[in-house]
């Protein structure tokens, strides 16, 4: 109870506009994850592993109680503890057929990648390689201007659909992005990269590159190999889109708000890299 209240709290102070700092977004992840582990040991509590789920249910109480009484140092050294899930980072390839023509599969397949998206937010887990396949094939709504539209002749049931599907703020988002939600072609940002190295640009564990309109990631998906290593960070204004994201690059640091609110302070980045939808 006490982590979901911290959860709400912060989650109602965004909402209402409140700018995070980097520390502060790192902090509400440390706490989904812990909601994440919490709710675990309770379904195994309730499969009857017993004596297994009291022992786990005991470390995470202790600290879920240093994660809100210092989430600088005491949390960060409590959660080294607990097994930590592997985290992954989808690569682009080809054979996954991420962008096909036509409007009605660009339509089914950004359905499908919300549907995926919400049933893992609810069980409080991240996404398995097999499933960020699915993720990686929503392409936004540029170009589907229908399926917002009650009087679009053939897409009645899409519209219909849509309005079930995404709450208030997500249907107004999606109809809104309809003009400037656009993805990028790997091929492209590719040569976007080489440019980086042309100029110079050499990466490791000490260079952060930062994407400030990132759509679902599609630039860390064809990171180049030999700058690996390198922090990757990423803001993103779209509810869903950034949080596809997250489910794609979940090592990245990604914030799901406006470049505008963002609180990075001059020089952390060594590089700025995007296509920006303005």
């Amino acid at each position: 109870d006490g982590v979901n209240n911290e959860i709400e709290g912060m989650q109602a102070k965004w909402e209402a506009g409140a700018i995070f700092s980097e520390e502060q977004t790192e902090h509400w992840d440390d706490l989904e994850n812990l909601k994440r582990e919490l709710e675990h040991d309770i379904a195994g509590f309730e499969e009857g592993q017993i004596s297994s789920a009291l022992h786990k249910s005991e470390s995470s109480q202790r600290q879920k109680d240093e994660v809100i009484k210092a989430p600088d140092n005491n949390y960060k050294e409590a959660k080294a503890e607990k097994e930590i899930p592997n985290k992954l980072s989808f690569r682009y390839s080809q054979d996954y057929n991420l962008y096909p023509n036509g409007a009605k599969t660009k339509y089914r397949n950004n359905v499908e990648a919300i549907k995926l998206l919400k049933k893992i937010e609810s069980e409080m887990r991240l996404a398995t390689s097999e499933e960020q396949i699915i993720l990686a094939r929503y392409v936004g709504w540029g170009g589907l201007a229908n399926a917002f539209s009650d009087k679009s002749t053939g897409w009645e049931n899409e519209y219909t659909e849509l309005e079930v599907l995404l709450d208030d703020k997500e249907y107004e988002a999606a109809r809104n992005s309809t003009i400037t939600a656009y993805y990028t072609e790997p091929e492209l940002i590719k040569g976007i990269y080489l440019a980086l190295d042309r100029f110079g640009f050499v990466g490791g564990r000490d260079r952060k590159i930062l994407d400030p309109a990132m759509g679902t990631g599609n630039f860390f998906s064809v990171f180049p190999k030999e700058m690996e290593g390198t922090q990757l960070h990423g803001v993103e204004l779209d509810s869903i889109t950034g949080r596809i994201a997250k489910q794609l690059y979940q090592d990245a640091n990604i914030l799901v708000h406006g470049f505008a609110t963002t609180t990075y302070a001059d020089n952390t980045f060594d590089a700025v890299i995007g296509n920006i939808p303005f």
